[in-house]
């Protein structure tokens, strides 16, 4: 008797185990349930606010083209002629020059016998060698004045688009070094640009584009 009601209740105790089991919900029911229910009420919330859903939300958004407003150009330093440049935060004050410029198949003679493995110019390009001065009219006491040319001169196109692809290995010296108060550093830089365009070089640039010294490189 006793055997028999355990069996009874155990087959009970299985049959509200699988009625439980096969109630409820999938996970997948669940999660589109759950997310029906959200969508719903983030549209009744967002009309209650009077707000409405922007479109393409997730485009990001364009920036506009720049200009010359944008990077605050006064006006462009022809070759030949020294600018000075006064960094206040670190206490230096530097002249700078940019000496020359050579272009086209003397500059690609130039950067092929400078490294072994130049290429050709890309088709609409063509290599751009400048030379530039850097003299430190004040400085620090004890403190030298850090000079790496691809690092604090930015190259532009004539209409305000930046080149972008830094120095590349050409003749030297390079424009790189320390100079103290009273020193001075000449080297050369090389870039690619557009044939037939007029490029200029910022010195000293802030990090939100504004300031520094423009250069004509034309």
């Amino acid at each position: 008797m006793i055997k028999r009601v355990i069996t009874v209740l155990l087959s009970a105790l299985l049959l509200l185990s699988f009625t439980a089991c096969s109630s409820r919900t999938k996970y997948g029911e669940y999660k589109a349930g759950y997310f029906d229910g959200y969508n719903a009420g983030y549209s009744a919330g967002l009309a209650a606010g009077g707000g409405t859903e922007p479109e393409n939300a997730e485009t990001p958004t364009t920036l506009p083209a720049p200009s010359a407003d944008l990077y605050d150009t006064p006006d462009i330093t022809p070759i030949g002629t020294a600018r000075t440049f006064a960094n206040e935060r670190d206490g230096y004050t530097l002249s700078v020059m940019i000496n020359s410029v050579i272009r086209g198949q003397e500059a690609w003679e130039l950067v092929s016998a400078a490294s072994s493995s130049g290429e050709e110019p890309p088709v609409g390009k063509e290599y751009m060698v400048v030379s530039a001065t850097v003299s430190a009219l004040s400085a620090t006491a004890d403190e030298a004045v850090g000079i790496s040319g691809c690092d604090i001169f930015e190259i532009f196109s004539n209409s305000f688009v930046e080149y972008g692809q830094g120095s590349i290995e050409g003749p030297g010296p390079v424009l790189k070094g320390e100079i103290n108060e009273g020193e001075s550093l000449t080297g050369y830089m090389s870039f690619l640009v557009d044939i037939g365009d007029a490029p200029m070089a910022v010195f000293g640039r802030n990090y939100d584009g504004s300031g520094g010294i423009w250069f004509a490189l034309y």
